[in-house]
C-alpha cells in the first residue's frame, strides 16, 4: 500500500507503464448533511498521464470517460480511511498490495486497486 507521495508516485507509473486494469473508488461526503450524504462512485480504466512534479495523474476508462486528478495538498493512507456499507464490500480488493487511497482535503476519497 502507497502510504507517501513518492510511493502513490511509483505505483502509479508501474501501472501507467504496464498498462495495467484499475479500478478508482471515489466517494465524497456533502459536508452540509453532516456527511451523512454523498456520492460513491467506481470506474475501471488505466492510468495514462502522470506529471512527476505535482502527481497529476489522469484515469481514462475503455469508452473514453475520463477522471483528471491533482492530489496536490492530500494525504495517502490506508483502507480504513474507507467505510463501505456490508453489501458493497466485494467492492474492495482483498489485497493491499498494490493499491493507494488518497484523501483529500475537503474529504473525498480515492482508492485505487489493480482489477
Amino acid at each position: 500500500m502507497a502510504s507517501t507521495f513518492t510511493e502513490a508516485l511509483l505505483l502509479l507509473n508501474k501501472w501507467r507503464s504496464e498498462s495495467t486494469s484499475v479500478v478508482m473508488l471515489q466517494a465524497v461526503t456533502c459536508p452540509i448533511a453532516g456527511g451523512s450524504a454523498g456520492v460513491l462512485s467506481r470506474m475501471t480504466g488505466r492510468i495514462s498521464f502522470i506529471e512527476d512534479g505535482t502527481g497529476l495523474f489522469t484515469f481514462v476508462s475503455p469508452n473514453e470517460d475520463f477522471s483528471i486528478v491533482s492530489p496536490a495538498g492530500c494525504e495517502y493512507g490506508y483502507n480504513a480511511q474507507f467505510t463501505f456499507p456490508p453489501n458493497l464490500a466485494k467492492l474492495v480488493p482483498k489485497s493491499e498490495d498494490s493499491m493507494l487511497c488518497i484523501l483529500f482535503p475537503n474529504d473525498t476519497r480515492l482508492m485505487i486497486f489493480e482489477v
